[in-house]
């Protein structure tokens, strides 16, 4: 297994818990530092600023990996490069485009500083590469690790067919649109909404139909345990450019899998997953279609996951050089 060896020490630092930190740093080799506070910004991000420059100071990496967001992070990475002229590399998501293009020169100006003082952006596609690229900034493509499940018995559950929509309740998910989706389809299939909807409560529908249940939040051995019960895996998305968590996790089970048609999605798949609008009937006519032929789309899954788990050494080994040049 490749490793990342620089010459001087490195860490990496995120302030959420994010399986994509997890993974990358393990595969490096570097050891991750998870700093994961609840509450509002006002409150946590004091917190988070003193821990950081603590542990920086305690630690005096020489390369320093971060994930952005939080923008504050990865600012405080590239200030930590300045002063010391160690290296930074920041892992950036999707949301790094919204930055860019907002109304708020502050926060747009801020990721473009970020973006061309960082020696390295890892992103998940090469639309975000070519955008970070715009602001002459180097960019690296590197879609998340398919992730290794251990094996858990699946559970019995409700309907006759059961799905599992991966949602984290956030702005670019089509949340209300699976519900009527859900009102669509025969009693029998059972859509499982994961995540926590008590802060959505005023936003969701006032009757929500019976063939639907919020799980809340569930620890990892539940959530992996659901991803093997479930019949069939939906992650939706109204972003462009968002390679989602969930298809990763859909190719480790190797379950049928449905997903926004956006045009990152179709470069990562070109076949297996079933692509929907966002929009209640054209999503419930993607779940029958799926179901109808469940075992066919199981096994194109199946195939996948061996092409992309090959692809993804490969890209992984680039990074690999990538880093230890310029080390």
């Amino acid at each position: 297994m490749g490793t990342f060896k620089a010459k001087d020490k490195t860490i990496w630092v995120t302030w959420e818990h994010q399986r994509r930190n997890i993974s990358l740093s393990e595969r490096l080799n570097i050891k991750l530092y998870e700093f994961d506070l609840k509450g509002p910004r006002c409150l946590r991000y004091p917190v988070l600023i003193f821990r950081t420059v603590y542990l920086l100071i305690i630690k005096r990496p020489r390369t320093l990996f971060v994930e952005n967001p939080s923008i504050v992070l990865a600012l405080l990475a590239v200030i930590y490069k300045k002063i010391t002229r160690a290296k930074a590399v920041v892992d950036a998501h999707n949301s790094v485009i919204d930055h860019l293009n907002s109304r708020e020169p502050l926060l747009t100006n801020l990721t473009k500083y970020i973006i061309r003082n960082t020696d390295l952006t890892i992103v998940t596609n090469s639309n975000l590469k070519n955008e970070i690229e715009k602001y002459s900034g180097k960019g690296f493509v590197l879609p998340d690790p398919i992730p290794h499940f251990p094996k858990i018995e699946p559970i019995r559950l409700k309907g006759r067919y059961n799905i599992l929509y991966i949602s984290s309740f956030g702005e670019d998910e089509p949340i209300e649109e699976v519900i009527g989706a859900a009102k669509r389809l025969d009693k029998n299939i059972f859509i499982y909404i994961t995540g926590n909807y008590r802060r959505y409560l005023q936003k969701l529908p006032e009757k929500i139909p019976t063939n639907v249940i919020f799980t809340g939040y569930l620890p990892e051995e539940k959530y992996i345990q659901m991803l093997h019960s479930v019949d069939l895996i939906m992650d939706l998305t109204k972003s462009e450019d968002c390679l989602v968590c969930g298809m990763y996790e859909a190719l480790a089970v190797e379950k049928s899998l449905i997903l926004s048609d956006k045009k990152a999605l179709r470069d990562y798949f070109n076949s297996g997953a079933v692509f929907t609008a966002n929009t209640p009937s054209d999503i419930a006519r993607s779940i029958n279609t799926v179901l109808k032929k469940k075992k066919t789309i199981c096994k194109e899954i199946a195939y996948i996951k061996t092409i992309k788990q090959k692809m993804w050494e490969a890209d992984f080994k680039k990074l690999l050089l990538r880093l230890t040049i310029s080390s």
